[in-house]
């Protein structure tokens, strides 16, 4: 059952990732009638805005799994209660930023379902400007 939940990450960014690139070429007027030449270099322009997209997610990802934005998280939440009809009983219920963090990167994701897709993407992007060239 784990596996499909891992598998059904990887497909679901794999179809985005499969959007965006249809957006771009969309975006860029692509026919498989034109030139061979313009045809490879949209589809590597596409494919490679998709691998940069997947890849800086995953990178995002990864680096909130080290508390870089659980400071900013927790600064917003404390800022917000300010302006809340009940500020100081939910000030008094908040927990430290010490126990705040520890919740926090108690539930680390990896970003590995989006680093492969968008792998797969740069691959893609890297046969299509072989081709180009």
């Amino acid at each position: 059952m784990d596996t499909i939940k891992k598998l059904r990450k990887y497909i679901i960014v794999t179809i985005i990732g499969i959007l965006f690139t249809m957006l771009i070429c969309w975006l860029k007027d692509f026919s498989f009638g034109m030139a061979e030449q313009r045809m490879y270099k949209i589809l590597s322009d596409a494919a490679f805005f998709s691998a940069v997209i997947l890849i800086g997610f995953g990178v995002m990802i990864s680096i909130s799994n080290f508390g870089l934005f659980t400071a900013v998280s927790y600064s917003m939440k404390r800022f917000f209660t300010v302006f809340s009809k009940d500020r100081e009983e939910k000030r008094k219920n908040m927990p430290s930023y010490y126990e705040y963090r520890a919740i926090k990167l108690e539930n680390n994701v990896s970003g590995a379902f989006m680093y492969i897709p968008g792998l797969l993407f740069l691959v893609v992007s890297i046969v299509f400007t072989m081709l180009f060239y």
